[in-house]
């Protein structure tokens, strides 16, 4: 099997770039959930900022697929004439600080189900750590949204949820470029 993956021209933006801001695709439904909100159900996924491009994930039947992109655009398969509206929120009420600067990744973790579902991008969770602190955990909440955190709510969701013992966490370092599929560290899921 090649070493080259689909995975790996996402882990090739996520190392390049310096992480600016998170951006949230959120869906409103009703006029019972006015903008903004931050309600973790209605979202349908994320882009990382970086510093020459982003980084979406999408969140499909409670899987995230993680797609690089050269610009901010919305995803294909969100329908433009429905009656939703869409909301693009910025990291404010999340977890990073709006005032930052762009800092480096200097560690990133993503959870998959096996090899083959990290060589597509098909993953449950990401993690990353970047050179001035700042920490970002997301993961599919349930089939229709994603929810965020830091270090310790990722330690807790590993913990925390049994139907993920026995995937694969895997971890990439700022000593391990370049990032690829192949240059992958294999962890235990816990602790």
């Amino acid at each position: 099997m090649p070493d080259d993956a689909p995975l790996d021209r996402t882990l090739a933006a996520l190392a390049r770039g310096g992480l600016s801001n998170l951006l949230v695709l959120g869906l409103r439904h009703s006029d019972e959930h006015p903008l903004p909100f931050y309600r973790p159900h209605l979202l349908a996924g994320f882009w990382l900022e970086l510093t020459d491009g982003f980084v979406w994930f999408d969140n499909d039947q409670g899987i995230l697929t993680a797609t690089p992109a050269a610009r901010l655009q919305l995803p294909d398969r969100i329908d433009s004439d429905s009656a939703e509206d869409l909301c693009i929120l910025g990291g404010e009420g999340f977890t990073l600080d709006p005032a930052r600067e762009p800092a480096p990744i200097s560690a990133l973790e993503l959870v998959a189900e096996d090899d083959a579902a990290l060589r597509e991008a098909r993953i449950a969770a990401v993690f990353l750590r970047c050179t001035d602190g700042a920490e970002l955990f997301a993961h599919a909440w349930s089939f229709e949204g994603v929810a965020f955190g830091r270090a310790s709510e990722y330690a807790s969701w590993r913990e925390e949820q049994p139907y993920f013992a026995d995937w694969g966490r895997f971890r990439w370092e700022a000593a391990d470029m370049p990032w690829t599929w192949a240059s992958r560290r294999t962890l235990a899921m816990r602790p």
